[in-house]
């Protein structure tokens, strides 16, 4: 599986105000793509026990709300 490129990892360290060196970079890029397809799996499952959060301000209201139900 293939995910996202070394530079744009780079961007968001950048974004991130890190300094990160390019094997560090490359490392991360590598611990991504080992775990990509397992990521995906798990967006699968269903979290029955939260609530629908069908939009962002909703979701904003149910963090303010304590995150719970």
């Amino acid at each position: 599986m293939t995910g996202p490129s070394i530079e744009s990892f780079q961007a968001i360290v950048t974004h991130q105000g890190l300094e990160l060196s390019e094997a560090r970079v490359a490392d991360a890029v590598e611990g991504h793509r080992s775990i990509a397809e397992g990521l995906l799996a798990l967006r699968t499952v269903p979290l029955s026990f939260l609530e629908p959060v069908p939009e962002p301000s909703a979701a904003i209201s149910w963090i303010e709300r304590g995150a719970t139900s």
